[in-house]
């Protein structure tokens, strides 16, 4: 975490100096203040109701992996497939909505629902089974 932060930081320092040397100069150019820009990246996407829902429906899937990620790491358990996982889960999920669009809705929501994370488990199994192929699947630093 500290190595991020010390990233962002030299990152935002970088810019704002890039931009006091580009005015002192007198460059000319067609860019806005670093300022600015973080300014509109941050509180763009939250002035109306569909850009929060929209945050909000692409983070808490990553929240959730996130999450699930930390439990494997806090045990010792090193899991690099999450996001593939979750893609494997929301296509099974799509393509049993899709292909059976007789079923009524209740028994069409749980065999969906039922099949993403069993999709994921499967996609999981076929490295977890083959073993590793050097070293231990157990992290060393803890």
């Amino acid at each position: 975490m500290n190595k991020f932060k010390l990233a962002y930081g030299t990152g935002v320092i970088l810019l704002a100096g890039s931009a006091r040397w580009r005015r002192e100069r007198g460059a000319r150019g067609g860019g806005a203040s670093p300022v600015a820009t973080y300014v509109t990246i941050v509180t763009g996407p939250l002035q109306d109701l569909f850009g929060i829902t929209e945050v909000l429906v692409r983070a808490v899937p990553l929240i959730l992996v996130a999450l699930g990620i930390a439990i494997s790491f806090r045990s010792g358990i090193i899991n690099i497939g999450a996001e593939g996982q979750m893609l494997m889960g929301i296509l099974a999920a799509t393509a049993t909505a899709l292909a059976l669009p007789g079923l009524p809705k209740i028994v069409l929501l749980p065999w969906s629902c039922w099949r993403a994370p069993s999709a994921a488990a499967s996609g999981a199994a076929s490295p977890a089974c083959s073993g590793p192929s050097s070293g231990s699947t157990r992290s060393s630093a803890r």
